[in-house]
């Protein structure tokens, strides 16, 4: 017996694969755990943290000109405090990221290379009948 496995979601160059029963429980258990729409949920995070930045950046260039009063000058610290202290949360969250997207491609190459040396890639011919060819014997 053998398990069609066809890809999902918006990314269909991967192509079709038919496993045995009898690696699916190995083929289960090397699917990435990170999920691509985390990802981009952590991206979409990142950004809007970033544009909070330039917000905050924008705000103290414009109060340092007539920093005449203590109320202004404390204001303009206040500003500097913040701006400084997301700032360093961007940055961890920015390596946090990068090790999350790091680790998600190598998930998805270990999950293809034994889709690829494991199992049979199912295609189509251009007349439309599906053609079985076990990788590495063609």
């Amino acid at each position: 017996r053998t398990v069609n496995i066809s890809p999902k979601g918006e990314d269909t160059s991967a192509g079709a694969f038919e496993c045995s029963v009898s690696k699916q429980s190995q083929l289960e258990s090397l699917k990435p755990e990170i999920k691509k729409a985390d990802l981009n949920e952590e991206k979409a995070k990142l950004t809007k943290l970033n544009k909070e930045l330039e917000t905050l950046k924008q705000k103290i260039e414009e109060s340092k000109t007539g920093q005449t009063s203590q109320k202004q000058r404390e204001t303009y610290n206040e500003l500097v405090r913040e701006y400084n202290q997301k700032r360093e949360r961007y940055k961890q969250k920015q390596t946090e990221l990068q090790n999350l997207q790091e680790q998600f491609n190598k998930d998805v190459e270990a999950y293809n290379a034994f889709l690829q040396n494991e199992c049979s890639s199912v295609s189509e011919n251009t007349s439309g009948y599906q053609i079985k060819r076990i990788l590495g014997y063609t």
